[in-house]
């Protein structure tokens, strides 16, 4: 019987070396058995915390978007506008995307836990989305007379661009991330805020 204490530890040890080998490996590549060897446990140790491997994988996107938002409010707490701050958190996201298999991306549509997971966090994005650009239009970087309502959801749907639309598949996704929020932004900017896309676009091209 695995204590309270041990459980936890456990269940964070599994979760961040579970979450390591679907990412660079893709799902469906990955076992219970993989699992196990990369945590040197035995498989029915790794089953006394999860019972299947569905509850393992969304424990693990829990925790990869937990690690993502404690570096998106990172960058917020340290820089001195939203422009650089979504700029930072942008190139954060395109070096977890080039570390990570597209296997990982097509696997995760095939379950059903994952599938509602990802539709939540797309609904709380579209409004923590919106706030952003109104924050941004107060700070004098976004153009004030737009309806920021469709900027959020144009928004949401070039982030899905990414890893969704087969077009893309030919070309590095760091390079059409770039190309496509850049792009984005640079087209509801003020004069303030093309001078801080530039100057970000000049020390981090092609880092």
């Amino acid at each position: 019987m695995i204590g309270k204490d041990n459980r936890s530890e456990l269940y964070t040890r599994i979760v961040v070396v579970a979450s390591e080998l679907f990412r660079r490996q893709g799902i469906k590549r990955v076992t219970m058995d993989d699992v196990a060897h990369g945590l040197r446990m035995s498989k029915r140790t790794i089953y006394e915390i999860f019972r299947e491997k569905e509850q393992l994988v969304t424990a693990c996107v829990k925790y990869q978007r937990q690690e993502f938002q404690q570096q998106v409010e990172l960058y917020q707490r340290q820089c001195s506008n939203v422009l650089e701050s979504a700029l930072h958190t942008l190139y954060y996201a395109m070096k977890q995307y080039a570390e990570t298999s597209k296997q990982f991306f097509e696997d995760v549509s095939i379950y059903p836990q994952i599938k509602e997971l990802i539709k939540q966090d797309r609904e709380n994005r579209r409004e923590a989305s919106f706030e952003f650009f109104k924050l941004g239009v107060r700070q004098g970087i976004f153009i004030p007379d737009l309806d920021y309502n469709i900027i959020a959801i144009l928004n949401e749907n070039q982030t899905r661009m990414l890893v969704e639309n087969a077009s893309f598949k030919s070309y590095p996704i760091t390079e059409v991330a770039e190309t496509i929020l850049m792009t984005f932004f640079r087209g509801i900017v003020t004069d303030k805020g093309r001078r801080i896309l530039d100057k970000f676009y000049q020390d981090h091209h092609h880092q």
